[in-house]
């Protein structure tokens, strides 16, 4: 069950929709129509959440964007890294609120991403050359 609920975070939502649906045939079976309603439910919100949504951007943007919130005792921040109007990487880190600065964040992103920057930059006028 803990695998599925990771897949589910993880993007894989068929695998437990499967599941439940498996679970609703069993309690028809077993004429547990109360549980089988209640799972039904559920299958319906977690079908309607994970709906596939299309977002559609400008091909020139590019670039990365970092997305930090303060979770409990831990920071934890997303890079999500677009390419021509299509985001083609997402990074997922977590600190210790005691190990790191939200300061201390935005210079490791900046410093990395800002000379990735100023590379692509390099290569492109190179090719325009």
């Amino acid at each position: 069950m803990i695998q599925l609920i990771v897949d589910f975070f993880n993007g894989e939502t068929d695998k437990i929709l499967i599941h439940i649906t498996n679970e609703i045939q069993q309690c028809i079976i077993s004429q547990n129509f109360e549980y089988a309603a209640k799972l039904r439910d559920i299958y319906h919100n977690m079908d309607a959440m994970t709906t596939k949504q299309s977002v559609i951007l400008d091909p020139q943007i590019n670039g990365a964007y970092c997305l930090i919130q303060q979770l409990g005792t831990y920071r934890v921040y997303c890079i999500l890294t677009i390419q021509q109007g299509k985001l083609v990487d997402i990074l997922r880190f977590k600190e210790s609120v005691e190990e790191t600065s939200i300061e201390q964040i935005q210079l490791q992103f900046e410093m990395e991403y800002t000379k990735e920057a100023t590379k692509g930059e390099k290569r492109r006028k190179k090719a325009e050359q």
